[in-house]
């Protein structure tokens, strides 16, 4: 679940096809985000970045991280992209995070180490993300889901 420009994100499960689906909740008005695949997608990230909104999916089920680009409306996908470092690597619900310029980004991989809460981190969205030297952060797979404050500590 991800809040924004005034839109609640979250995960809705279709009845008729058991595949999830993305809503957005603006001034008490449901939509269902128009996804470019009939796919499973969950646990929305979304995220601002120079002006622009981004939304971040878990896709594991069927395919690599990718990035959504964000209409004004906060609904419309106006772009997609993968983050450079990232191709091929399967992340289990990613989370953005961005501090003092340098983009950090958690999760784990699939289907690889789910119990290991890794970290990349770039100068940019458009520069390569690498394995940060704090990674992996956490080791154990119930300690390894994102949630919680954010705590800065030097590794």
């Amino acid at each position: 679940m991800s809040y924004v420009n005034g839109s609640l994100y979250f995960e809705s499960i279709s009845k008729k096809s058991g595949l999830g689906r993305i809503i957005q909740l603006q001034e008490g008005i449901y939509r269902t985000l128009l996804l470019p695949r009939k796919r499973h997608y969950s646990f929305p990230m979304v995220f601002l970045s120079n002006y622009k909104t981004y939304l971040m999916l878990e896709t594991t089920k069927h395919s690599y991280l990718e990035i959504f680009i964000l209409g004004q409306n906060g609904r419309d996908i106006e772009g997609t992209f993968k983050l450079k470092g990232l191709e091929s690597i399967k992340i289990i619900d990613p989370i953005m995070f961005i501090k003092e310029g340098v983009y950090y980004l958690f999760g784990s991989t699939f289907p690889e180490s789910i119990s290991t809460l890794n970290i990349w981190s770039s100068k940019s969205l458009e520069s390569e993300f690498v394995l940060h030297p704090c990674s992996p952060s956490r080791l154990e797979v119930y300690k390894s889901r994102m949630g919680g404050q954010f705590n800065a500590i030097q590794c």
